[in-house]
């Protein structure tokens, strides 16, 4: 699970009661130990690269990621516009067509489109 807005909440109660120093001891407590789980797994997930039960389990896995991913998006893009979903469309199909595009390319003219938007509307 990936952190969410209460993650960051809580690094501004920490900046709120102690400063940068709060905030820096509020946001290690909270993610060191996450982090450090997730680079212990990782290491110990590629000691078994090249197991035919990794190669399948990897191949099994990924179109849950996958689904994962596009039920977050969905989920996203409910509350959302016309502009945020043609915007949503054009980077899915630039990536289809363009697959070597950078993807901070496709960010940074996607937030250019929705600041004109904003100034605009």
């Amino acid at each position: 699970m990936a952190p969410g807005p209460g993650a960051l909440l809580t690094t501004l109660i920490g900046w709120k009661v102690a400063g940068w120093t709060g905030a820096f001891v509020v946001s290690l407590a909270f993610f060191l130990p996450s982090s450090l789980l997730a680079y212990g797994a990782a290491r110990i997930w590629n000691r078994w690269r090249g197991c035919t039960w990794h190669t399948a389990v990897e191949t099994g896995l990924a179109p849950i990621a996958s689904g994962l991913v596009l039920a977050g998006g969905f989920a996203i893009l409910q509350t959302a516009n016309f502009l945020s979903w043609g915007t949503a469309f054009a980077v899915a199909a630039s990536r289809i067509w363009l697959p070597n595009a950078h993807p901070l390319a496709l960010l940074i003219i996607g937030a250019g489109v929705f600041t004109i938007a904003a100034s605009v509307g």
